[in-house]
């Protein structure tokens, strides 16, 4: 009880075992509001890997108006739950979720897209552009094609988008990064600022910066214990830290904070 005891008082998570990641880590990732999965591709394999695999349905398609930027699917049905049977080596200040393929409410707002299109612009270059503002755009999965009209090429992780695209502008870059449980494991998720505060006890908002993120995952792992191979890919770029609790540093009571 008192290496737990002290386990705890560290800050460190208890690292858990498993043979492989869940299918999503593999992208970039996050929860919105209502509990919806966000994903992103990582590189053009990846794009091309959630439009095949992960856009149906009501889903929505979303990009940045960049060049290079990710592919991302809000999805509209899968997302997650909050784990009714939390399991015992989760930290009481650990939020505890489960993977689900049927949300309670699956309508897609336009607040919702907003959230999806913050995080599709934080994921994009815009992030090592230092830019405070840029523009996202989404659409519905069937305007969004593989097929090349004639004389146009489409490359690898790319695609055709026709029709009418709604927009998103004048969006901030500013992520939020908090610790949370899905399926019994201890992650680090991005999100919204605000989503991330409101759900995670222990969490740090962040801004483009100077601090190399290979660094920051390192603190971060010297802190929570949580891997940095498993921290790294979480991480928009380079960072300047605008509030911690507990990510980067020892969370500090809010009682000791005021004595």
């Amino acid at each position: 009880m008192k290496k737990e005891a002290k386990q705890q008082a560290s800050g460190k998570l208890n690292k858990v075992k498993r043979s492989k990641r869940l299918w999503f880590e593999n992208h970039r990732w996050s929860m919105l509001t209502g509990g919806h999965l966000l994903v992103g591709g990582r590189d053009a394999k990846g794009n091309d890997s959630i439009v095949k695999k992960h856009l149906s349905g009501a889903d929505m398609y979303l990009h940045a108006d960049l060049h290079g930027a990710p592919s991302c699917s809000l999805r509209a049905t899968q997302g997650f739950a909050v784990d009714q049977h939390k399991p015992a080596h989760i930290p009481e200040d650990v939020p505890a979720f489960r993977l689900i393929d049927k949300l309670g409410d699956e309508r897609i707002t336009t607040e919702k897209l907003e959230e999806a299109a913050t995080l599709a612009l934080c994921w994009s270059r815009a992030w090592a552009g230092g830019g405070a503002h840029g523009t996202v755009y989404c659409v519905k999965p069937a305007q969004v094609s593989k097929t090349a009209q004639t004389g146009e090429y489409v490359g690898k992780g790319s695609f055709i988008v026709r029709g009418q695209r709604q927009w998103f502008k004048d969006l901030d870059v500013q992520m939020g990064i908090g610790i949370v449980a899905i399926n019994g494991v201890p992650l680090l998720m991005g999100g919204l600022p605000e989503t991330i505060r409101s759900l995670c006890q222990r969490f740090a908002i962040l801004r483009p910066g100077i601090t190399k993120k290979e660094q920051l995952a390192n603190r971060i792992y010297k802190n929570t214990g949580l891997m940095t191979d498993d921290v790294l890919p979480v991480l928009p770029g380079a960072a300047e830290i605008i509030e911690d609790y507990g990510i980067f540093s020892p969370a500090k009571s809010r009682s000791s904070e005021e004595e």
